[in-house]
């Protein structure tokens, strides 16, 4: 009946808005309802495409914070920033200050000096690397001290 596709249209539009929401302050949670929301009620892939690529980014993230490698972290970032997120999304901070802590690393080695290598691996420490992974850091503080 008439009154049947009106109430499916409706779904769709109020799902579009929810969709458009999602992707303006994305979170994991906001994206996964959207694009859920959109595959039951039927939108044409065109208009929630946006929401899905973010979803996309986010694994990304999340897989190369988890694996901490520095160009996998930058390789997620530049993805994520190509769908247009930002510092503001929980995972895309994360990945910047695993970024940034792996790059005080190599600055703090190459200068050698013990308060920069201390910085630097109080900061990996914060940005959730390993001892395994600023031990370096760590083997030229010691060095310093000797």
């Amino acid at each position: 009946s008439s009154e049947v596709r009106a109430a499916e249209e409706m779904l769709r539009q109020l799902t579009k808005a929810e969709v458009e929401e999602a992707c303006k302050s994305p979170s994991k949670a906001a994206l996964e309802a959207a694009t859920a929301a959109a595959e039951d009620c039927g939108l044409p892939e065109g208009d929630y495409q946006l929401a899905l690529d973010m979803l996309v980014a986010i694994e990304q993230l999340d897989k190369a914070a988890a694996d901490r490698k520095l160009d996998g972290l930058n390789t997620a970032l530049a993805a994520a920033k190509a769908v247009g997120l930002g510092e503001e999304v929980a995972e895309v901070a994360k990945v910047v200050a695993l970024i940034r802590a792996h790059e005080k690393l190599r600055e703090a080695q190459m200068n050698r000096r013990s308060s920069g290598l201390q910085d630097a691996i109080a900061e990996a420490k914060a940005a959730g690397l390993t001892p395994a992974e600023y031990g370096a850091a760590g083997d030229a503080l010691s060095g310093i001290r000797l």
